[in-house]
């Protein structure tokens, strides 16, 4: 199974849709408008996505055929799965603020008791802008944060290599 969003981002008729690659069927996540950026648990029994608005994360539980919220703030994005499906892992604001420039804190959620943790700080890093294209952030097999920092053009350095 894949799951994508069709409609236009941001706009509160986008939903999910799964395509079944063995029928080659296309059916609608129950319950799915104005969601999108589904992401698919490594086992198979989850789905998380974001509404359009950025401000939930949401989850279907595939067993008992229902979506849940999973986190609520006022910008929440780029849902990221622990390789266990045991955690989502996400970028969002500072309390207060709801600027996709000023995202900072990197979090995770516990599927099972919905508590939240911070994983990191992002404030003082330079060149990890959440509202950038090309901004990657993931996690690692072991569950540590993965950041791509982009450093521009102006830091172009040279590396000579003699081998034998």
């Amino acid at each position: 199974m894949i799951s994508f969003e069709i409609g236009d981002l941001g706009f509160p008729h986008t939903r999910l849709l799964l395509l079944d690659l063995h029928t080659r069927q296309v059916s609608a996540l129950p319950a799915s408008e104005a969601l999108y950026f589904p992401r698919w648990s490594p086992d198979g029994r989850y789905v998380v996505a974001s509404t359009v608005d950025n401000q939930k994360l949401m989850l279907f539980d595939f067993q008992a055929r229902k979506w849940s919220e999973l986190v609520n703030g006022s910008l929440v994005v780029w849902p990221e799965w622990s390789t266990d499906s045991k955690y989502v892992f996400y970028i969002a604001d500072p309390p207060g603020s709801s600027d996709i420039d000023s995202l900072v804190l990197y979090s995770r959620v516990d599927i099972n008791s919905q508590k939240v943790e911070r994983v990191a700080n992002l404030e003082q890093t330079r060149g990890l802008h959440a509202g950038r294209f090309g901004t990657y952030y993931g996690v690692t097999p072991d569950g540590s944060p993965l950041f791509l920092r982009n450093t521009g053009f102006q830091e172009i350095y040279a590396l000579d290599l003699d081998l034998p």
